[in-house]
């Protein structure tokens, strides 16, 4: 089959569609939905990837679009980390008030 500078053109927006939609599950705090909009965004630049490499060139104007397509993939995947570890630490935090008011109710218990 014949990559066509059109089907880059066609993922990369399909490859910024996923992208907003993971942004915007971290933006809304949707956090039921955060691994299926992870997977989704994957999954295109995965298909993008493959496109690309079964065209031969690629002229300035999708080099460029390609270019600001990977810095906005690398933003999201820093703010989706930056996510998950205030989630983790927020986590960390419930679980050690947690253990405190067993003990003090253990204590009071006695």
């Amino acid at each position: 089959m014949k990559t066509s500078p059109d089907a880059v053109q066609d993922q990369i927006s399909s490859c910024l569609k996923a992208l907003d939609g993971l942004n915007r599950c971290m933006r809304g705090r949707n956090w039921a939905k955060l691994g299926d909009r992870n997977r989704s965004v994957n999954h295109e630049m995965d298909r993008l990837r493959s496109i690309v490499d079964d065209l031969s060139d690629l002229d300035d104007n999708l080099v460029s679009q390609l270019k600001n397509l990977n810095l906005q993939f690398r933003r999201t995947q820093r703010q989706l980390s930056s996510q998950i570890s205030t989630a983790e630490s927020d986590i960390e935090s419930l679980e050690k008030g947690m253990r405190k008011v067993e003990m003090i109710k253990e204590a009071l218990e006695s």
